[in-house]
């Protein structure tokens, strides 16, 4: 009886190690994970082996990805100076794009001269973007990097950046304001942060939901949630509660018959896009 009494003990005592254990670890994961939603990383990932067809479901994101470069390109200009070749304006710079999927964005940063690190919590979708990136020649793998990794990882590495990018991403986290702290906590020194998104109005509600993925069938069903949209107010206020401060707003409008999108500094009603800068401390970076 003693033996037995004893061997219960001892298997209670492993379990209970064992479950401490587990716990343990998901706190772990969890405090990295806490701003993913896991029904939006599975989401997208299910998108990952279409993502670079610019006629499938990512087509818009295609459409706009001249304009939000455009963007992009002339605010670190005005932040960091004119750079010494024009046809790599962003090289010197350490880009960080936040949410980066299959790298739509990553890509085209790195061949405008950026070192670019694209983290998406989607293994599937990193996976894509990595192998993307090997097929073109052209594409130098010492100045473009993917993890699947989340914000808060970085965070908890110390690591930052002269420009993070989190665009298309913060209507999909479950908790806007705590993603725009973390992110901040990325910029570094004489940086900025780019934060694009969905305004919340009545006519964002028409055109980017019930137009845009019910008529039109340009993104699947159930992509956007009107109630996760932020408006321009709400993304600035944010802003000051952190390190930084806003710089300037874009916004950006589809035009049907040429199919393109640009910027419109005057209608930030649907889709638009915020830069703010961390305060200069020191001397620029070096953009050559």
């Amino acid at each position: 009886d003693i033996v037995m009494i004893r061997s219960i003990l001892q298997f209670r005592r492993r379990v209970s190690k064992a479950a401490n254990f587990r716990r343990s670890e998901q706190n772990r994961f969890f405090t990295v994970q806490a701003n993913v939603d896991p029904s939006e990383v599975h989401k997208f990932s299910q998108l990952a082996q279409s993502w670079w067809n610019p006629n499938g479901e990512m087509r818009p994101l295609h459409q706009m990805n001249p304009a939000r470069l455009k963007y992009i390109r002339d605010c670190c200009l005005s932040q960091f100076g004119p750079p010494k070749d024009l046809s790599k304006p962003l090289r010197g710079l350490h880009f960080l794009d936040v949410g980066s999927g299959c790298g739509l964005l990553t890509e085209p940063l790195a061949r405008l001269g950026a070192n670019a690190t694209g983290i998406d919590a989607s293994p599937e979708a990193i996976e894509v973007a990595r192998i993307h990136a090997k097929n073109d020649p052209d594409l130098d793998s010492n100045e473009l990097d993917y993890q699947n990794v989340t914000a808060e990882s970085l965070v908890d590495r110390g690591e930052t950046f002269n420009i993070v990018c989190a665009l298309e991403i913060i209507e999909h986290v479950p908790n806007p304001e705590e993603f725009v702290i973390t992110v901040s906590k990325l910029v570094g020194e004489n940086g900025g942060l780019f934060i694009s998104t969905i305004n919340k109005t009545l006519k964002s509600y028409i055109l980017a939901i019930l137009g845009a993925e019910y008529l039109l069938r340009w993104v699947p069903a159930g992509t956007h949630d009107w109630n996760k949209f932020q408006s321009p107010d709400s993304i600035s206020r944010m802003i000051s509660k952190t390190n930084l401060s806003f710089h300037s707003s874009v916004g950006m409008t589809y035009d049907v018959f040429s199919e393109r999108w640009n910027l419109n500094a005057h209608d930030l009603d649907v889709n638009y896009c915020i830069f703010a800068t961390r305060k200069l401390l020191n001397q620029n970076p070096t953009v050559e």
